[in-house]
């Protein structure tokens, strides 16, 4: 394969059977030029360039200096190991992509706030305690204090870079948002502030979690046809809390252009009860 553009000492673009690709490997870039043949014994990791990937592929291998690819790597193993799941292809990019930039704005003293923080760390916990941990091994080889809200921001990359994503359309921060919308109409319908500290509130946001899953996975329940007229006396047993899943379902809709099925309109309801009447 004869190199046709070389990136940093690690990365190089090649020409493999008219095809070109991005190949990676630790020194596989050192001492070479336009024109020589790539050491395949040093390839470790391979992309091939295609319309979709390779802006992502050509500004990050550009702007990132190899030091923090490594970082990102290393980053990448723990988390593996940690949660016992394995990452995208790209997803060695992506993060090297933030941490990078994450790394810069620390050491000029801008640091974002992420306003899904408190329903990121709910809705991902495994992730988050992950997040939390890459944030010591940061500190440990960079010497950067991250603070919470990069933890959660890590987080949300930690949960895109699975190798089984929800759809195409789907990304991690779209849960948290949702929800967040969800328990605002929720609060602003019922005028109250729900109790964070409560078993009842983690099983509405753990609810809240997998029917949004199963909205975006065309996977609603819709198995209760026999139960509709149970439903019709829980309506009118609790009139407001039908109301609110009205206004819940209409949210949705007008988001995501989504209807939801009588029966996840039900479970709706029984958890919004339980929730508002303890």
């Amino acid at each position: 394969m004869i190199i046709l553009k070389k990136f940093n000492n690690n990365a190089v673009v090649v020409d493999k059977n008219g095809h070109e690709i991005v190949v990676m490997g630790n020194g596989l870039g050192f001492g070479v030029s336009k024109g020589d043949v790539v050491d395949i014994n040093k390839i470790e990791k391979t992309f091939v360039l295609t319309e979709s990937n390779q802006n992502i592929l050509i500004n990050t291998l550009s702007d990132v200096p190899s030091e923090y690819i490594k970082l990102t790597e290393m980053v990448i193993a723990f988390a593996e190991h940690d949660l016992g799941y394995k990452f995208n292809e790209y997803f060695l990019l992506s993060l090297s992509d933030h941490l990078y930039h994450a790394i810069l704005r620390n050491n000029l003293g801008e640091n974002i706030n992420n306003p899904l923080r408190n329903e990121i760390k709910k809705i991902y916990p495994k992730e988050y305690l992950t997040s939390k941990k890459i944030v010591n091994l940061i500190f440990e080889e960079k010497n950067i204090i991250f603070d919470d809200d990069e933890a959660t921001f890590i987080t949300l990359h930690l949960v895109n870079g699975q190798q089984n994503l929800l759809s195409s359309k789907f990304e991690a921060q779209t849960i948290p948002r949702m929800v967040k919308d969800i328990l605002k109409i929720v609060e602003f319908h019922f005028s109250v502030e729900l109790n964070k500290n409560n078993v009842y509130y983690d099983r509405f946001l753990s609810h809240l979690k997998t029917f949004i899953e199963r909205i975006f996975n065309d996977k609603q329940y819709n198995e209760r046809e026999n139960d509709s007229i149970f439903f019709d006396d829980l309506k009118q047993k609790d009139v407001q809390c039908y109301e609110c899943v009205k206004k819940i379902v209409s949210y949705i809709k007008n988001k995501q252009n989504i209807n939801i099925s009588e029966d996840e309109k039900f479970y709706l309801f029984v958890y919004l009860y339980r929730i508002t009447n303890q």
